[in-house]
């Protein structure tokens, strides 16, 4: 099972022993004895020290004391401040059942059953909503895509203006992809 960017960067740290050969300690150590003025220069030193780059991003951001995922709500109201349309999209998704789960990005809202099923993002027209749907699904509700916001799971889009309300046809695709990722 996939897990949300915050649980993501404490596995990074964790595993940094194994993965490495030494652990958060070390690497922090590293850091403090490198010439890096800034967040790009010190993620690229560590790189060539031997740090993969997520590797080191996590090094970099304890160290400063970083914590961009861990205000869910906070990420949430900077995408989404006041769009009823997300409000009623996030009690419409929450509301499928016990194992659909929130895990706010810096740029956009992922909704997990099993696996990723619907991504909602702010667009300069409202918002739109990323669905893994069956490739085959032709609808007049959703805009086949190859790909949204970097996930290719992602087969269709939705875009809504600002404060809109959900059709009955939209919502039945937020449904059907429910259904598809929740086995």
């Amino acid at each position: 099972m996939s897990c949300d960017p915050k649980a993501m960067k404490i596995a990074i740290l964790k595993n940094l022993p194994a993965k490495t050969g030494h652990g958060l300690d070390h690497w922090l150590g590293v850091l403090q004895q490198l010439d890096a003025p800034d967040k790009r220069s010190a993620i690229s030193q560590l790189k060539q020290a031997g740090l993969g780059h997520f590797q080191a991003a996590a090094v970099y951001e304890r160290s400063v004391g970083e914590a961009k995922y861990d205000d869910a709500a906070g990420l949430e109201a900077k995408q989404f401040n006041g769009n009823t349309t997300y409000a009623d999209l996030k009690k419409q998704l929450l509301g499928f059942g016990k194992d659909v789960s929130v895990r706010p990005c810096q740029t956009y809202v992922p909704f997990y059953a099993k696996r990723v099923f619907a991504m909602a993002a702010p667009s300069a027209e409202g918002m739109q909503i990323g669905l893994a749907l069956d490739e085959a699904t032709a609808t007049p509700e959703a805009e086949k895509v190859d790909a949204f916001k970097g996930s290719q799971r992602m087969t269709h889009v939705i875009n809504l203006p600002a404060n809109a309300t959900l059709s009955d046809g939209q919502r039945d695709l937020l449904h059907r992809a429910y259904q598809n990722n929740a086995k």
